[in-house]
């Protein structure tokens, strides 16, 4: 009897409070479910550099009013550099902003 397995889930969302610990906590959070992803491990030594350059920059500017193309720093410049697209669009009611990445799993 062969025993179903769930399809694991596309996208993952973890709400951490605003601040230093939290950046840590992230990188933690993400290289834990590249592992359960079986995600390369080059793919997800990346995505793990990259995610902390964004919450670090979330932790540091996060309560700077800014609109949604404002870059300053080597942070993004090296988002810019690695990842294989990302962006940025404000969340509902003018609070703050969402920031992803996408990284292909097999890299030519």
């Amino acid at each position: 009897m062969e025993r179903a397995t769930s399809p694991l889930p596309r996208e993952i969302a973890w709400r951490l409070p605003r601040g230093p610990r939290s950046v840590g906590r992230a990188r933690s959070l993400l290289a834990e479910q590249a592992r359960a992803w079986k995600v390369p491990n080059d793919v997800a030594d990346t995505a793990v550099l990259l995610l902390s350059e964004l919450m670090t920059n979330a932790v540091r500017h996060g309560r700077v009013p800014a609109g949604p193309d404002d870059e300053s720093g080597r942070g993004l410049a090296l988002v810019e550099l690695l990842a294989d697209a990302w962006g940025s669009h404000p969340r509902p009611y003018g609070i703050g902003k969402t920031v992803w990445i996408e990284l292909a799993l097999c890299r030519a």
